[in-house]
């Protein structure tokens, strides 16, 4: 049965997730985000919400909530910022970062960030987040090592540091994405996350999503599954869009 926390969070998470549905209602186009440049005043925007099993016995699930927003400045400059809410506290980042495209349909960029994490007991953490990204797209027929890929997609890898402050630390962050794109309304990622947080177990997961595009906008479900380091499983629901 869910605990008062997690009902706390029901109409914050709902209150962001509602104003992310106007004002995502209005953009048009693929979204795309990673390692590829943005033109000069695309905008690709994220919001979600996302639900983790009970922590031990007796305890209730945690709920929080996501807007991620990501903005070109031209010349492959970009900006981006992002907010996070839920049970166990918040975080606010803001950054920004350079990517190149490549003619042999890769890219690659880099980003600095700085963020402040509120955490469980009111204990916060203030960070410098450096980080690298690259992707490469493809098409039907393609290969990848002996596997042939049956439709066209991307594969991305980024990598960042989380630089504490206080404590002075350092919290490394690897994701890996495999993105096929299906057919015009229908996409399916698969994603492996690793991290490692300062007085935490080590963490690996696995998340394959699947994408529906509702008009103007993408809908994205997306199981969180551990690996190992004894983390929660979760389920979380966005959308994205760009414009």
């Amino acid at each position: 049965m869910l605990r008062r926390s997690f009902r706390d969070a029901i109409p914050g998470a709902a209150a962001w997730g509602l104003a992310a549905v106007a004002f995502l209602s209005a953009a048009a186009g693929p979204a795309w985000a990673g390692a590829w440049p943005r033109d000069a005043g695309r905008w690709f925007l994220s919001s979600g919400l996302s639900v983790s099993a009970p922590a031990g016995p007796g305890l209730g699930a945690s709920a929080e909530t996501d807007i991620y927003a990501e903005g070109g400045l031209g010349n492959g400059w970009l900006v981006m910022a992002q907010s996070l809410r839920g049970t166990d506290g918040g975080e606010v980042l803001l950054g920004f970062g350079h990517a190149v495209a490549r003619p042999d349909g890769g890219a690659i960029g880099w980003t600095l960030a700085a963020g402040r994490r509120l955490q469980a007991g009111g204990r916060a953490v203030t960070y410098l987040r450096p980080g690298l990204a690259w992707g490469r797209g493809f098409s039907a027929g393609d290969r990848i090592g002996f596997l042939r890929l049956p439709s066209g997609g991307w594969i991305s890898a980024e990598i960042q540091a989380e630089l504490w402050a206080r404590p002075r630390a350092i919290a490394p962050k690897l994701d890996l994405t495999l993105g096929l794109t299906a057919s015009r309304r229908w996409t399916f990622l698969l994603e492996l996350r690793a991290s490692a947080y300062p007085g935490e177990r080590r963490d690996l997961r696995l998340a394959p999503a699947v994408l529906l595009r509702l008009g103007r906008v993408q809908l994205k479900l997306q199981p969180d599954l551990p690996l190992g380091g004894g983390g929660r499983p979760g389920i979380s629901l966005a959308l994205w869009s760009e414009f």
